[in-house]
């Protein structure tokens, strides 16, 4: 890591790099629309300093960085940075844990697709040694009470309590603080996905509450934080942090635009959500060209819909996100399942272009999902995005889900263990697309000239072709092309 500013070592002490947690994982209440592109966040003119109240340890509970319980949320609305789902939003407690410490969060269970509490390091990865994340079904609730992640009907107002300390060894549902060589910074997130009710983002009329133990045994009660997210110099402080230590993409490794699962080597590992699992298509801009994705959808508990989230499902939870492929790495737009138009057969079709190249037929009428192409700092079309495709906790029998798939950076790999589920995509001009739409534009894109037969618009390449349209071999570039990638994605 090199040298950071004084201003990114104090972020990197208070743990507000968490913010990287949704990255890939921070991210937005669920009612994100996917024809609004999220605003972007800017550089910071000069470096913030960090508010006092959130780095001095309070004076009445030593070794907490933290004043007040949950002083971080993380959305992509209000810090966008690092491949954020707009469906989730991340609640973050920076902590420095000192001998007999421990912190104790108490709750009810949140009405939502998904939530989870789960401890991060100094370095913003899960915590080895001991247990580092538990989410909804895995918590064991108070008083003999039933989960209603696991017993349909179930009531959600039963109440859990999770136990957080050094070795992670304390109690029905122990987290572990700190890994074994660890210096006692850490972090603890409270994610939260699909809220049932979209004015209660974290699922529950109140945050869980948080409890500080020192050596001594006596509990103090955090007060709750008044404005979580609301400090724009801390948002701008954090967004500084990821300029600032972010990794740069990775090389290309396989054919635009198809998807694969990246090898775990050029993963940033930043914050990650150990739930979710990703692969990526990284696709360059040129004018009058589209996206063009289509795939099966797995069946999902339609949670905003009144399903159960305990109904039948092979995913708990999936959606396609389209992400500037430049630093802080900044989503777009989002669909998440429910938001997908799918077909009679159950198939998706995704569209993604600036809204000028945006075909008047792709619209959920005609059943498209349309995803808005990022933008640079000036509003032009970026030169690169991300296509990332999430699927969270599968059910046992579906062997067709991302957790399958090996990381080896192949296309073919990914098609083959996903089937139907695979996301096929080509490239497709918008002219051929109002003309015949997504059939039109995959049997132009098996032609050996992807040549779309509309002059002076780029057509479709075949699936197994470069960015030069020469061809290579499956899934593997044929020509070297300039770098690009992402780290791992958080939320």
């Amino acid at each position: 890591m090199p040298m950071l500013q004084p201003f990114v070592r104090k972020a990197l002490l208070l743990a507000g790099a968490v913010a990287l947690a949704t990255g890939p994982t921070l991210t937005a209440p669920a009612t994100a629309s996917t024809t609004d592109p999220v605003p972007h966040p800017k550089p910071p003119a000069a470096a913030p300093e960090m508010p006092e109240e959130l780095v001095v340890d309070a004076p009445t509970l030593p070794g907490v960085t933290a004043r007040c319980a949950w002083p971080l949320l993380a959305t992509a609305e209000n810090l966008n940075v690092a491949f954020p789902d707009t469906s989730s939003s991340c609640w973050v407690i920076p902590y420095r844990f000192t001998p007999g410490m421990k912190l104790t969060v108490k709750g009810t269970f949140a009405q939502a697709r998904f939530f989870s509490l789960s401890t991060y390091d100094n370095q913003f990865s899960p915590v080895t040694g001991g247990p580092d994340s538990l989410y909804d079904a895995r918590l064991q609730p108070d008083d003999g009470a039933q989960n209603p992640y696991v017993v349909p009907g179930a009531s959600y107002d039963a109440t859990y309590t999770v136990t957080i300390t050094a070795d992670g060894t304390e109690g029905p549902n122990p987290l572990r603080a700190v890994p074994p060589d660890g210096n006692g910074t850490g972090y603890l997130i409270f994610r939260v996905y699909i809220p049932t009710d979209p004015d209660e983002p974290a699922g529950t009329p109140a945050l869980p509450t948080v409890s500080v133990t020192g050596a001594g045994g006596v509990p103090a009660l955090l007060p709750p934080c008044p404005n979580p997210g609301g400090n724009t110099v801390v948002n701008s402080l954090l967004t500084a942090f990821v300029y600032a230590v972010a990794p740069g993409p990775y090389p290309d490794l396989w054919a635009e635009p198809l998807f694969a699962h990246q090898p775990p080597q050029y993963e940033a590992g930043l914050f990650p959500n150990s739930f979710n699992q990703y692969i990526s298509s990284p696709v360059t801009y040129q004018a009058r060209r589209i996206v063009v994705v289509r795939g099966r959808g797995p069946q999902f508990p339609n949670t905003r819909n009144g399903e159960p989230v305990t109904g039948p499902q092979d995913l708990r939870y999936w959606s396609m996100c389209n992400n500037v492929y430049a630093k802080p790495y900044p989503v777009t737009a989002c669909a998440a399942d429910y938001q997908t138009t799918l077909d009679s057969a159950g198939r998706y079709t995704y569209v993604v272009s600036t809204p000028a190249d945006r075909p008047s037929n792709a619209t959920a009428a005609n059943g498209v999902t349309w995803l808005a192409w990022g933008t640079n700092l000036v509003g032009r079309p970026a030169p690169r995005d991300l296509l990332l495709m999430r699927n969270m906790l599968p059910a046992p029998g579906f062997s067709h889900a991302v957790q399958n798939v090996p990381p080896d950076g192949l296309p073919e790999t990914a098609r083959d263990v996903m089937g139907a589920y695979y996301p096929e995509a080509v490239y497709c001009s918008t002219t051929l697309f109002q003309v015949g739409g997504a059939d039109a534009c995959f049997a132009q894109a098996e032609r050996p000239d992807g040549h779309d037969g509309h002059d002076g618009h780029d057509g479709p390449k075949h699936p197994e072709h470069d960015k030069s349209g020469k061809p290579g071999k499956p899934g593997k570039p044929g020509k070297p092309a300039r770098p690009g990638g992402s780290g791992k994605a958080g939320a």
